[in-house]
């Protein structure tokens, strides 16, 4: 949808199965590649409904730049969505070293 809402549940379903498909690759190459832990992605956003950025739908400026405020309403929902994602997910990686360590002092 227009909103970049997701249209159906089974759509909404098959973009978060592809975008942790393409998270996991991500990391994945980071990790192979000796990125540090910061700089791994920790999530992504997928946008299935717009073709292109372009200075005619006000997501590029007129030079072909970012226009970063446009896209940041444009994305908003979508980015919170993913940064709560990717914050559960460094809660829950935290707390399974935290249960290695312990189990390992033990």
């Amino acid at each position: 949808s227009p909103s970049g809402q997701p249209s159906t549940v089974g759509d909404s379903a098959s973009r978060a199965q592809q975008e942790e498909s393409v998270l996991r690759a991500l990391q994945l190459w980071g990790r192979e590649n000796g990125l540090a832990p910061y700089e791994i992605v920790r999530g992504v956003v997928l946008d299935h409904e717009l073709e292109a950025w372009t200075a005619e739908n006000g997501l590029l400026t007129s030079s072909d730049k970012l226009c970063r405020p446009a896209l940041l309403r444009h994305y908003e929902e979508a980015l919170r969505l993913c940064a709560q994602r990717a914050s559960q997910s460094v809660r829950q990686e935290a707390k399974s070293t935290r249960e290695e360590t312990l189990r390992l002092i033990q």
